[in-house]
């Protein structure tokens, strides 16, 4: 792995020009081989850039756009009702290609999508668990964690699947079980293109097919110094 001044760098080998993330790289590359992966919904248009895709979208359809309408993230069309919930889906879901909006802990060097989770975070440091279970008694940093526990005492499970009706308890195996049945993939890999739908399973991938790989990185790019 290469880099120049302490920063990576992503160069086409379909011309001279270098990239400081990699998503903007593979999507130069579409300039290269034609493709055109972002479509405008209201009239089927592709282009090879997402930022092309919203300056038509802009200038041609913006009297068609509702106010309150979405704003869907670019690379696996997920959709969110306020900028700020698109941005953290960029730093949770797709901070291997490029896009970091997070915030460090200055303590230990974590980085969080958000300044609440930061704050969350911190009190793992600090000890300071203000929500108790009155149940058990068991402390917790975070409310949305004692809501979590006191279900294994209540054998609650308020998410239910509309596809298979089954039932969790907690969000997050939740969200996970639905992609099952809708097929989302949020995170890609960068050597191959996979799609998977959690970063975890994408690591495996990367580990188990990429090994001798020095980066995550993605064909027609490299890492080059400049």
């Amino acid at each position: 792995m290469r880099e120049h001044d302490g920063v990576l760098k992503f160069k086409c080998k379909g011309c001279t020009k270098v990239f400081k993330y990699a998503k903007d790289a593979l999507e130069h590359g579409n300039l290269h081989t034609g493709e055109k992966p972002f479509t405008c919904e209201e009239c089927g248009l592709g282009f090879p850039l997402s930022k092309s895709l919203v300056t038509h979208i802009k200038k041609k359809h913006s009297k068609t756009i509702k106010e309150e309408s979405t704003q869907s993230c670019v690379i696996c069309a997920k959709e969110y009702k306020s900028h700020s919930g698109l941005v953290r889906h960029y730093s949770a879901s797709h901070k291997e290609l490029g896009y970091d909006y997070s915030v460090v802990c200055d303590i230990c060097g974590k980085t969080l999508s958000t300044r609440n989770k930061l704050k969350y975070h911190r009190r793992s440091h600090t000890g300071f668990k203000p929500y108790e279970c009155k149940i058990c008694h068991k402390s917790f940093s975070v409310k949305a964690r004692l809501d979590g526990h006191i279900r294994v005492h209540t054998g609650e499970k308020p998410y239910v699947c509309k596809y298979c009706d089954k039932k969790f308890a907690h969000a997050a195996p939740f969200r996970y079980h639905v992609k099952t049945h809708t097929g989302e993939r949020s995170h890609f890999c960068l050597n191959c293109k996979k799609g998977f739908i959690s970063l975890s399973n994408m690591k495996i991938h990367m580990k188990s097919c990429h090994t001798s790989e020095a980066n995550v990185k993605s064909e027609p790019f490299e890492l080059a110094r400049v």
